[in-house]
C-alpha cells in the first residue's frame, strides 16, 4: 500500500513539475536569453516514381526514394547576429552581414501550438544549397540573395532549453511529371529546414 502511494506521488509531482512544454515557459525561455543563428539541418525527400506501359495496357509502376540530411553552418556575419525578444513582443535583431540595414525593432508572437512568428535573415549557404539540389533536378534555380536582407518567416519550435532552440520555418516542395507513349516519369522533391539558434 505505501509503495502504490509513493508511485502515485512521484506521478503527481512529475506532473506538477513538467512545465517545459507549455508556450508560456518556452516564450520565457526566449525572452529570458539573447540569440544568434548557428546552423541549419536540411532534410530532402526526392520521390522518383516511373510508370511503363507495355503493350496490352497494363502499367507497372516503379518508385525510388532518396533521402538527404545536410548540415549547413551559417555565415560567420549570421552567427555574430544577435536576436533579442522582449517581453513587450518587441524583437530586436542586429544583422551584421548588412551594414546599410543592420538593426531592426519588429514584434514577435508564439501561438499555443508553439508557432512562432518572427524575421530571420537571409543566408547565402542555404541558398546556395537549394540552387544545387533543384538545378540537379530541374536544370534551372533562382537567383541568390547576397544582401542578407531580413525575412518575415513562421514556423514551428521543435525544440527549445536554455541553450538552443531549434525552428523549422522553411518548407520547400517542387515536382515535375514527364509523360512519354510508352512511360510516365513523377520527379517530387521536399525540403524541410530546421535552423538552429545558440545562447548567448
Amino acid at each position: 500500500m505505501k509503495c502504490v502511494l509513493l508511485l502515485l506521488f512521484v506521478i503527481a509531482f512529475y506532473n506538477c513539475c513538467k512545465k517545459s512544454d507549455s508556450p508560456t515557459n518556452d516564450s520565457v525561455l526566449l525572452t529570458n536569453h539573447i540569440w544568434y543563428p548557428y546552423k541549419a539541418e536540411i532534410i530532402t525527400s526526392d520521390t522518383n516514381t516511373i510508370t511503363t506501359h507495355d503493350s496490352t495496357g497494363a502499367s507497372h509502376a516503379q518508385t525510388v526514394v532518396i533521402n538527404m540530411d545536410t548540415i549547413i553552418f551559417l555565415d560567420q556575419c549570421i552567427q555574430n547576429s544577435r536576436f533579442r525578444f522582449e517581453k513587450s513582443g518587441v524583437l530586436n535583431v542586429s544583422n551584421l552581414c548588412n551594414w546599410q540595414n543592420s538593426t531592426i525593432d519588429t514584434t514577435w508572437s508564439m501561438a499555443q501550438n508553439r508557432i512562432l512568428t518572427t524575421v530571420s535573415i537571409n543566408d547565402t549557404a542555404t541558398d546556395k544549397y537549394y540552387a544545387r539540389i533543384f538545378s540537379r533536378f530541374f536544370g534551372f534555380a533562382g537567383p541568390i540573395d547576397t544582401t542578407y536582407s531580413f525575412l518575415q518567416t513562421k514556423g514551428l519550435i521543435t525544440q527549445i532549453n536554455n541553450s538552443q532552440f531549434i525552428f523549422n520555418n522553411i518548407l520547400i516542395t517542387a515536382s515535375f511529371d514527364i509523360s512519354t507513349v510508352r512511360s510516365d516519369t513523377l520527379n517530387k522533391i521536399i525540403s524541410r529546414e530546421y535552423t538552429t539558434y545558440k545562447s548567448q
